[in-house]
């Protein structure tokens, strides 16, 4: 098999495809296998991104030879042995002039720079994709929320010990995200039924402790932001102070 033969079967092509069916070969095929399009499937988004490797790295080699050689020479020139054609330019001049001999040396050293500017992009792109998750994988509170009552139930005897933010967080911690952050955002009313219930088991901090301390104190018990909310008190809730009755 000719050198460039495997290049032309990456782009899909038959050996000496002319100049216009290569740059139109990459176009479709740069769009079939783009790695961006597969970021919800790991393993489909690996076999792209070697696929898109190769195709660039076709592309780039035999546009590069393709230069070499004047636009209207037929493909049988350069590419068929035995052309009578082919056969009588060569007689009658050298295979390449001088000026030929500097553009190829220079198409290659430009094709060599480009695959391995195209190596290092593909590195730091991997490690972009290892370090942050793109915003389709975040999970919503609404998916939260299913996903907790489904695994309270499966664990009926954790009911009332670990509530949304908690799954939440064990979860971002067991997958290695952060899918899970919009469960660890409390709403404001969500955070002063809280904060009432903390007061009838501490009757003795009623008007000592108001919500945005509490809120600031349950930030730093969790380690989160869940309780941002709560930190400046809303006007239009109705008084978080629990009514007591006297005995």
């Amino acid at each position: 098999m000719n050198n460039l033969d495997k290049y032309f079967k990456a782009l899909e092509l038959k050996p000496g495809a002319s100049l216009d069916e290569i740059k139109q070969a990459y176009r479709d095929l740069a769009q079939i296998w783009h790695p961006d399009k597969y970021t919800k499937n790991p393993r489909l988004q690996e076999r792209a991104e070697e696929r898109f490797k190769l195709i660039n790295e076709a592309y780039q080699i035999l546009l590069a030879k393709s230069q070499t050689y004047p636009r209207n020479e037929s493909r049988d020139t350069h590419d068929t042995a035995g052309n009578t054609q082919g056969e009588a330019k060569e007689s009658n001049q050298p295979p390449f002039s001088d000026k030929q001999k500097q553009t190829k040396k220079s198409n290659w050293k430009q094709v060599a720079v480009g695959i391995v500017l195209f190596t290092i992009i593909s590195g730091v792109f991997k490690v972009i994709k290892e370090s942050y998750h793109p915003n389709d994988s975040q999970k919503t509170y609404q998916q939260i929320v299913e996903e907790y009552q489904r695994f309270l139930q499966a664990h009926p005897e954790l009911v009332g010990a670990v509530g949304v933010p908690e799954y939440a967080q064990a979860m971002n911690e067991k997958t290695g995200t952060h899918a899970y952050d919009a469960g660890l955002v409390k709403t404001y009313q969500q955070i002063v039924e809280e904060y009432q219930r903390f007061l009838q088991a501490h009757p003795e901090l009623v008007g000592v402790v108001g919500v945005p301390e509490y809120a600031q104190a349950m930030n730093e018990k969790t380690g989160t932001h869940a309780y941002d909310a709560g930190l400046v008190p809303n006007a239009t809730t109705p008084s978080a102070t629990p009514q007591t009755t006297t005995p």
